[in-house]
């Protein structure tokens, strides 16, 4: 941590922490549950520990923020689950004050950099992950710390800012493969610096980006192909030309098929035609909803207005870096999007926290006009800061409310510990209910899902097992229906939430 900024704001961030401290252990105390990535790392943070290497890279071929939790596990004698909140817990930390460093170097004063705490502390779209065993905060924090440092450098181009870059930019790429973004852009911005004035200096940018969403392509398309095509990794980065053609012929075709889909059954006969137009606005609107949803419109309109007006940055040297960010990360989650034709609420946060870096500047100045107002200023910006401040700690302190419903899913699962026995085989279409039941019944490439369980029950598979834990939805009350109906059998135990979502047990006669 840069020596002269903890020295300046020292109380800010010892604070900072503690509160960010206070929020992940009320997050988790409000949602224990652990989520199915997280059981996903703790199986290969075990393996680790075992000395399994190989075994660990099998389930998840991206392990190092496994193997922090197994490290801490290690150290403290916690268990993998405490060790990986508690290594959450410091990754916020490190998350939090990373902002408001990030803040400071763009030019922030001390009321600024007091009110970055507040927002990113109070940031919804954040706090919703603060109990999720997730690799994305160590994404997050390496990814603002390595900003820290390159705004540094902008302003004083001096070796140790560069060193320092790099390795947070390192470690970004360690918990995500989006941090190989920025490793390969910004040193090509980086190196034309000194052309920052020139119209040969924003062609680069431009080529640039162009290059880098070439590469990014190839990346995600080669990520897909392995990990959620179920292609061999060694094989897909041993022949990485015929791979990535493989790659794109299967991505082309599911774009194929569901333009094809959107001519033929939504737009018809006569408006086919405008089936591109059409799949290309619904790609544009889920980014931006998306976007939209984690960084709440009003900080979207902060951030514009901060801009707009000139007030991000006071360092105007930064302001062009800070476009090119918000490019960057913009342009990851469009790839993503384009690829996955999905994209996840958390997959947005870099791109979030970029733009909402130059929101602090905003309410500074709102806050200005409303303790310091001057006579020509307007009524409504005398008004604006208390409407905004109401707002945004009304949307902060809503957005801590997050009380799982998911506890059943425990229940079931340690109600199959207490009363298996050690050798027993067990099935459950839910990995919540197979990690708390402490049994060794995980299914490497299942999906767990409703269909795959009927596939089981149909064939008869259900068999072989002497335990048979299954979560019925509380909206499909025909799924339990249908599942007594095959089985031919009543459940020993149910295990039930507010919703009527259920997990429904049964004791077989099987197991040979």
């Amino acid at each position: 941590m840069p020596s002269r900024f903890l020295h300046e704001y020292f109380s800010v961030v010892i604070l900072s922490a503690f509160v960010s401290v206070l929020l992940s252990v009320w997050c988790v105390y409000i949602d224990p549950i652990v989520n199915n990535d997280g059981i996903q790392y703790f199986r290969v943070a075990q393996r680790l520990i075992d000395g399994e290497w190989q075994q660990a890279v099998a389930i998840h071929h991206w392990p190092f923020y496994s193997m922090l939790i197994a490290a801490t596990s290690k150290v403290t004698g916690l268990s993998i689950e405490l060790s990986a909140h508690a290594v959450n817990a410091g990754l916020f930390v490190l998350l939090v004050v990373g902002f408001i460093a990030a803040v400071a170097e763009l030019g922030g004063d001390r009321r600024v950099v007091v009110l970055a705490a507040l927002v990113i502390l109070l940031l919804p779209g954040l706090n919703k992950y603060r109990s999720f065993v997730i690799r994305d905060t160590g994404y997050l924090a390496s990814y603002l710390w390595s900003l820290v440092f390159l705004f540094r450098y902008w302003k004083k181009p001096e070796g140790k800012s560069i060193v320092a870059w790099a390795a947070c930019s390192i470690a970004a790429f360690l918990f995500r493969i989006e941090g190989a973004a920025f490793l390969l852009f910004m040193p090509a911005v980086i190196l034309g610096r000194r052309f920052s004035n020139s119209a040969l200096y924003r062609l680069a940018i431009l080529v640039a980006l162009l290059l880098l969403g070439i590469v990014l392509f190839a990346v995600f398309s080669l990520w897909t192909l392995s990990s959620e095509l179920g292609a061999d990794q060694a094989k897909v980065f041993s022949h990485p030309i015929a791979s990535l053609g493989m790659a794109w012929e299967r991505i082309t075709a599911e774009l194929w098929f569901k333009l094809h889909a959107l001519r033929q059954e939504f737009l018809g006969e006569f408006s086919g035609k405008y089936a591109y137009a059409v799949f290309l606005f619904t790609l544009i609107t889920i980014v931006v909803v998306e976007v939209l949803r984690k960084l709440l419109l009003v900080y979207g309109i902060l951030g514009v207005h901060a801009y707009w007006r000139e007030l991000a940055f006071p360092e105007q040297a930064l302001r062009p870096l800070w476009l090119a960010l918000v490019m960057v990360n913009l342009l990851i989650v469009s790839l993503f999007t384009l690829t996955k034709l999905f994209l996840a609420g958390r997959y947005t946060l870099g791109l979030v926290i970029t733009i909402l870096l130059a929101a602090p500047f905003s309410i500074a100045y709102f806050y200005s006009s409303w303790r310091e107002p001057h006579q020509r200023a307007r009524t409504v910006y005398r008004w604006t800061f208390p409407v905004l401040a109401v707002v945004l700690l009304a949307v902060g302190i809503k957005g801590l409310d997050r009380f799982t419903d998911k506890r059943y899913l425990k229940a079931a699962g340690r109600w199959v510990a207490a009363h298996s026995a050690p050798g027993e085989k067990f099935y459950s279409n839910n990995r919540a209910v197979i990690y708390y039941s402490g049994k060794p019944a995980f299914r490497d490439g299942a999906k767990y899902d409703w269909a795959e369980t009927m596939k089981t029950v149909w064939s008869g598979d259900w068999k072989r097992y002497d335990y048979i834990a299954v979560q019925v939805s509380g909206d499909r009350p025909d799924q339990e229906q249908r599942l007594l109906s095959k089985l031919g059998m009543r459940p020993i135990q149910t295990f039930e939430n507010r919703k009527g979502d259920r997990v429904v047990l049964f004791k077989t006669r099987g197991g040979t």
